[in-house]
């Protein structure tokens, strides 16, 4: 159960606290609420979103389930490949490949899980367009 600030009491405890209501904070949330942890979400603004509101609430996981039915190349090579272009040495091997592997098991999870549903775009734009790669 996610907790709202209205409801608390004073002495109220929690098994995980999460700082911020973007889409990482949120999917944070989630996951520990499935996994029956009492949750407070907290956002300092009267937003909810964070950075993940500027792209039109998309996240890319490449190599999902749902990537075959927009794009039949959505593979994690290729992905690997694209990102090894575009970050090069500003993040390690093994944090692109942590990525790719965990991405679609999260997706996964997540659906079977609880009601919150991913769906492929068939088109957005990338914001790397010019790296070789790009979807």
């Amino acid at each position: 159960m996610v907790e709202t600030l209205g409801s608390l009491g004073q002495n109220e405890t929690f098994d995980v606290v999460v700082v911020g209501a973007g889409g990482a904070g949120m999917s944070a949330a989630l996951f520990a609420a499935i996994d029956d942890a009492r949750v407070l979400l907290v956002e300092s603004t009267e937003y909810v979103g964070g950075t993940t509101a500027y792209s039109a609430d998309t996240t890319w996981i490449p190599a999902s389930k749902h990537a075959p039915s927009v794009n039949h190349e959505d593979t994690a090579a290729n992905a690997e490949a694209f990102l090894t272009r575009a970050i090069g040495e500003r993040s390690s091997a093994a944090m692109r490949r942590a990525f790719l592997d965990a991405g679609p098991k999260a997706i996964a999870h997540i659906e079977a899980n609880s009601d919150v549903k991913y769906r492929a775009r068939p088109f957005h734009p990338d914001y790397l367009s010019e790296v070789e790669g790009s979807t």
